[in-house]
């Protein structure tokens, strides 16, 4: 159902109304199942979920404009960036981000990226589209950029990271 996960992005999955608006699927679902026949399997997929970020657990490289030093494009999402670097600058981009981040993400080279199979096989087309840099984010830190995405610097729920939460999609067969 797209509105839950419009509710989880806008106002959080830990909200009320992200709440509500999971006790209405759920209810949905359960009269679907009364109303099918015994031997009718329903099968629920989930979509990936998402992390609440609040805000002092948000980074905007618009306050750390060395972040951008070397940088062409700041692609991705706020839980998963894509750092697409001038040529030569890989290395610096890389320590910058680095050192900024800390422990608050995973930051790889693509290579690095690619070596741990975070992609899976990555077809020779497809390896110039992955950032140089990637800051895979952890817990519930986030990487802004208000002036190239000011409609995500107001989300409270994202996802596209590493974590459980974000990856693993819930199956229900009743």
């Amino acid at each position: 159902d797209g509105d839950l996960d419009w509710t989880g992005h806008r106002h959080g999955v830990a909200s009320t109304s992200w709440e509500l608006q999971l006790s209405m699927i759920d209810a949905e679902a359960e009269q679907l199942r009364e109303a099918l026949p015994q031997d009718v399997r329903i099968v629920v997929v989930a979509d990936h979920g998402m992390v609440d970020s609040p805000d002092d657990q948000r980074l905007d490289v618009d306050d750390h404009p060395d972040l951008l030093d070397g940088v062409v494009v700041l692609g991705g999402e706020a839980r998963f960036r894509h750092v697409y670097c001038r040529g030569g600058a890989v290395d610096a981009v890389l320590a910058a981000w680095r050192s900024t981040v800390g422990e608050r993400a995973e930051v790889l080279s693509r290579d690095e990226a690619i070596g741990r199979g975070w992609f899976g096989p990555v077809a020779p087309g497809v390896r110039p589209r992955l950032g140089d840099v990637m800051v895979a984010a952890r817990g519930d830190f986030s990487v802004m950029s208000t002036s190239a995405f000011p409609y995500e610097a107001r989300l409270v729920g994202l996802h596209g990271s590493l974590t459980s939460a974000e990856m693993l999609i819930p199956v229900l067969v009743s």
